[in-house]
């Protein structure tokens, strides 16, 4: 068993059914809950006044589409559908290569990541090549993430 890394007291602790105070979250070396331990234990990590809660999962992402931003939202009147959305999204589809994509990816998880989200399911929907799903991966191991890669193509 590893090594455990620290020890994170929050004035108010998420145990899975209720918040509690005076419970410690004892975290292995890679960051990993170990378990949960009633306080007592030299902190490594407090957090007076703050609540911890266990990183969130977004079970359905598309992180190239953070491209999208501003792409997508403005038609002219009469003339927005979902129809004229998805030409955008396929417009911002042939423009990425492997590095754009990667720079898009890296900035939606950075950002879900400062959202408290830890977990993501990437659903890879770009039509170039299977490399891209590597860059993908490598973006959620640069960024600290767990990544489950479900490969699409159009």
């Amino acid at each position: 068993m590893p090594a455990s890394k620290g020890v994170i007291e929050a004035a108010w602790t998420w145990t899975g059914e209720q918040f509690q105070r005076d419970v410690q979250v004892i975290v292995d070396r890679h960051g990993r809950i170990e378990k949960l331990a009633p306080a007592g234990r030299p902190a490594t990590h407090r957090l007076p006044g703050q609540a911890l809660l266990p990183g969130f999962v977004n079970a359905h992402s598309h992180g190239f589409q953070r491209g999208m931003r501003g792409r997508g939202e403005g038609f002219p009147t009469g003339s927005g559908a979902l129809w004229s959305w998805r030409e955008a999204m396929y417009d911002l589809v042939l423009e990425l290569d492997a590095t754009s994509l990667y720079s898009l990816t890296s900035q939606a998880f950075r950002e879900m990541r400062a959202a408290g989200i830890t977990t993501v399911g990437e659903a890879h929907l770009v039509h170039h090549t299977l490399d891209e799903v590597d860059y993908v991966i490598r973006t959620g191991d640069v960024i600290g993430k767990q990544i489950d890669a479900a490969v699409g193509r159009l």
